[in-house]
């Protein structure tokens, strides 16, 4: 039984809501103001709230805002009530209200729009089952195989080494050696990224990680690229292949973050690019901005491989796509987005992939005034 949550001051109102309500079949449940009904909200989850604007203490957009502000209960379906039409009603749907009603309202027009905003909801709860059974699978069987495969060789190698150990020469313990370091060195990170994915995830838009980590800033951003790059494509015999275009700028992140966005980024252009084409890294200021891209002559992905980049899935290595947990790319489009900077792929089949970040350049406006979303329009 569908769940709808009335609030109003005006016990005669409640009443009528309720009887109607019932009668065509939902439960019922009742509270006479904002503070209350946040309360029952979070404990009785309620497929759909109904509440008066206009009400003693917490009013009903108080009430909207804790409830958008609170991922447990941000997806609640809400309707604003209220006998005047003013600014309120703009600001509520600033808020993310779900539609209004004006008193006096006839019974049919509360109807309706019940009907309507229970329809979306399920709608919405359909789209994401079906994304978290989604999600699920990628999970159950992409990272057993991240984790297993490497595991693998290094159970064999080492067995090897320990069983043979006086019937090998020593490059061939160099050999094995070398192996294990490699996968152990992979499993390692992918470790550390899944950590770092789910800190990340759980910082809220006013915690004081998030203040403390905005507080950051990298006085030269060139001199943190070129390092982490060069580094990078020496590492994998890529040296030859690297172009860089940077320019002098600093950026409001530290320089930990930065590398660690970098090296990620890289890291993918170096999977899915053949030796010897280039990979292109810059970087450039756009107004109050830093834009940093990573280029490379990979296959490149369509528009719906581009759409279904996200954490724990991966492209079939057949068609020369992404490999390991999709984390890398989740985790720079996070940090990017935490610090208020815009993060997008564009990409072409057999034309390549350019990945572009935007970070705030300048601390103090950044603080004063963070970038409407949007705003600036990347090229």
């Amino acid at each position: 039984m569908q769940k709808i949550l009335i609030v109003d001051d005006d016990n005669e109102l409640r009443t009528m809501l309720r009887t109607v309500l019932k009668l065509k079949g939902y439960e019922v449940l009742e509270a006479d103001n904002g503070n209350t009904a946040v309360e029952i909200a979070r404990s009785r989850q309620p497929d759909l709230i109904i509440s008066d604007i206009e009400m003693p203490g917490a009013d009903g957009l108080q009430e909207l805002s804790e409830l958008r502000n609170n991922p447990a209960t941000a997806h609640i379906s809400l309707i604003l009530m209220t006998g005047k039409q003013h600014a309120k009603q703009r600001e509520g749907m600033d808020l993310g209200a779900d539609d209004f009603l004006s008193k006096p309202f006839q019974i049919s027009t509360l109807l309706k729009s019940v009907e309507a905003r229970l329809k979306k909801q399920s709608v919405w709860q359909k789209v994401a089952e079906k994304e978290i059974a989604a999600l699920r699978s990628e999970i159950t069987t992409n990272l057993p195989h991240e984790f297993s495969a490497p595991m693998s060789e290094v159970l064999v190698y080492s067995e090897v080494m320990e069983n043979c150990a006086d019937e090998l020469d020593a490059n061939k313990i160099r050999e094995m050696a070398r192996t294990i370091r490699e996968n152990a060195t992979h499993l390692e990170r992918a470790i550390k990224n899944f950590v770092l994915f789910s800190r990340l995830e759980t910082i809220g838009p006013d915690s004081d990680e998030l203040f403390a980590m905005r507080s950051q800033l990298t006085e030269d951003v060139t001199a943190i690229i070129a390092h982490s790059v060069r580094e990078q494509m020496e590492s994998t015999n890529r040296k030859a292949d690297l172009q860089l275009n940077l320019e002098a700028g600093r950026a409001e992140i530290g320089p930990e973050l930065l590398t660690k966005i970098i090296e990620e980024l890289v890291d993918n252009a170096i999977k899915v690019s053949a030796a010897g084409t280039p990979i292109t890294v810059g970087n450039r200021e756009i107004g109050n901005f830093v834009e940093i891209t990573i280029s490379d002559q990979g296959p490149g992905l369509t528009a719906e491989q581009i759409d279904k980049v996200s954490p724990f899935v991966r492209f079939d290595s057949a068609n020369k796509s992404f490999h390991g947990l999709g984390l890398g790319l989740a985790i720079s489009r996070k940090l990017t987005e935490l610090h208020g900077g815009r993060f997008e792929i564009k990409s072409e089949p057999e034309q390549g992939t350019t990945v572009t970040v935007q970070l705030p350049a300048h601390l103090q406006q950044f603080h004063s005034s963070p970038p409407p979303p949007g705003d600036p329009e990347l090229k």
